[in-house]
């Protein structure tokens, strides 16, 4: 028998079966979470900064914290292999998976770790330099944020809040690594974060934690975030009974299948073969939800919505009704169960005929995934690398649901990329944050997340236009829905393959 050849990406254009030979060895050794969510509905996150807070680490306590994660990993950290099988139990028998973890670790985790200039070097992270011409949408030349840099550096380019008005755990700590926990089971979650917790403190490790719970609709149980609005729909999908179960019946105009190559790429510290990784996007982002509602109801008055057509502005701002149901398809919530919510694009015929008069040009799923939108001035496989693989989940506790909090709920956003500046950073600063959009109209900025604050609050660059009837081709209103939606803190990530985690015990500094 042969030996396995080595995984080429760039060769990997299909579906790919988790149960064939040819991808055991890809699967064994990357981290779960990456080709399929874990699927668990309560998560804690748990930050770590490896010195004490004296900005020095000893070396021999850095060989223990060394030591530490490889046997963390060994014990606890999901491989895509095992997720599988878990999967597939619980579909068969309906027996729920153990408990998932993941680990992450920051640039300047790696460089705690003991790796120098040279090895981050080996960290490349494509810069934009081939995408959309200048003259399609006036795009910078590159996006200035990278894994290597960290998130804070790349505040002005993202147009985030600056550093210095993160909530205290962000803004006082380095932040080296991230270990993710998530299980079905609450009690399980909470004993094996005891368990490591205790752990750290033995170490001399300190860390600071943000726990999530996965909101969910309480007639349809399925997942919201704190807005109302179904979540998780539209995602690339990479296994093949996945490929087949998004893509349903009929479908013809949006296929959810990626390459892996969308998500992975080689681990650049290792040598073995089939080890994968893939970089890490993680933000708080708190959700106003009374000011969300209010602002919504301004907007309901300035298009003069009546009765059931009310809730047709949420789905203008979204690009989805709160079930899901797409509005460039349809003007009413149609039964979710019955009808396939993402076989749909925006791809606009010829240049007399505009899609925005049903699904307006801002609205935020249109933003973070154009569909086919692109495809004239741009290769549609172009337009496809830039999507990113979300594992968001939500976080704060509302007791009382007849109140709308203003604070301390929201998403604890992270997704999945090969590249942070092509993928997470060109979709924030060139689709959210344009009010020019695709070289369209100005047709202002995303009004979930887009912020600009160089454009001047009240300018008609800043604000949207809305079609007042569904499919009308009479004249939109401008108003400007600003966003209700705040960066608490984050940091970027790459998740490791296994051997590297597990060869980290053998590293001395």
């Amino acid at each position: 028998m042969s030996e396995q050849s080595p995984i080429d990406l760039d060769q990997e254009t299909s579906p790919i079966d988790p149960e064939s030979p040819k991808y055991v060895r890809l699967l064994a050794n990357l981290q779960g979470n990456i080709l399929k969510s874990h699927g668990r509905n309560h998560a804690v996150n748990l930050f770590l900064t490896f010195d004490d807070g004296t900005g020095e680490i000893d070396p021999g306590k850095i060989d223990k914290i060394r030591r530490w994660i490889s046997d963390f990993t060994a014990r606890y950290v999901t491989s895509a292999l095992r997720q599988h099988y878990e999967t597939k139990e619980f579909k068969v028998n309906h027996i729920t998976g153990r408990l998932f973890a993941g680990f992450y670790l920051s640039a300047e985790g790696y460089k705690a770790l003991g790796f120098g200039a040279d090895e981050l070097e080996k960290f490349e992270e494509e810069n934009l330099n081939d995408e959309i011409p200048d003259d399609v949408d006036n795009s910078p030349a590159d996006i200035d944020v990278s894994f290597r840099e960290g998130m804070a550096a790349g505040s002005l380019e993202l147009k985030d809040l600056p550093p210095h008005q993160w909530e205290d755990n962000f803004r006082n700590n380095r932040i080296d690594a991230l270990v993710l926990l998530a299980d079905n089971e609450i009690d399980r979650l909470r004993d094996v974060t005891y368990l490591v917790s205790r752990r750290f403190e033995d170490l001399g490790v300190s860390f600071f934690r943000q726990d999530g719970e996965v909101l969910r609709d309480e007639a349809s149980k399925e997942p919201i975030e704190h807005f109302g609005f179904r979540d998780g729909i539209s995602q690339p999908v990479f296994i093949q009974a996945d490929v087949d179960e998004a893509r349903g019946e009929n479908f013809k105009d949006w296929d959810p299948f990626a390459p892996l190559k969308l998500v992975l790429v080689p681990d650049p510290l290792i040598a073995e073969d089939d080890c994968f990784g893939s970089y890490l996007v993680y933000r708080k982002l708190e959700q106003n939800v009374k000011g969300f509602n209010e602002e919504k109801a301004k907007l309901i008055e300035k298009l003069s919505l009546k009765d059931e057509n009310q809730e047709r502005a949420g789905a203008l701002i979204v690009g989805r009704f709160r079930n899901g149901t797409p509005v460039m398809l349809f003007d009413k919530e149609q039964n979710a169960k019955s009808t396939n919510l993402n076989n749909f694009n925006y791809s606009e015929a010829d240049e007399e005929t505009s899609t925005s008069n049903k699904c307006p040009y801002h609205a935020h799923i249109r933003r973070m995934n154009p569909r086919g939108e692109t495809e004239t001035p741009v290769n549609l496989e172009k337009e496809l690398m830039r999507r990113i693989v979300r594992r968001g989940i939500t976080y704060g506790e509302r007791i009382d649901k007849s109140v709308e909090p203003t604070e301390n709920v929201g998403l604890l956003f992270l997704c999945f990329q090969r590249s942070i500046p092509k993928q997470f950073g060109f979709i924030q600063t060139i689709w959210a944050n344009t009010s020019a959009f695709l070289g369209k109209e100005t047709s202002g900025l995303d009004p979930i997340i887009g912020r600009n604050e160089s454009i001047q609050a009240g300018s008609p660059e800043r604000s949207q236009k809305w079609c007042p009837v569904w499919g009308s081709s009479e004249a939109a209103e401008r108003f400007e829905f600003k966003s209700f939606v705040t960066l608490k803190g984050g940091e970027y990530f790459f998740a490791p393959s296994l051997p590297f985690l597990r060869s980290l015990a053998e590293k001395k500094t």
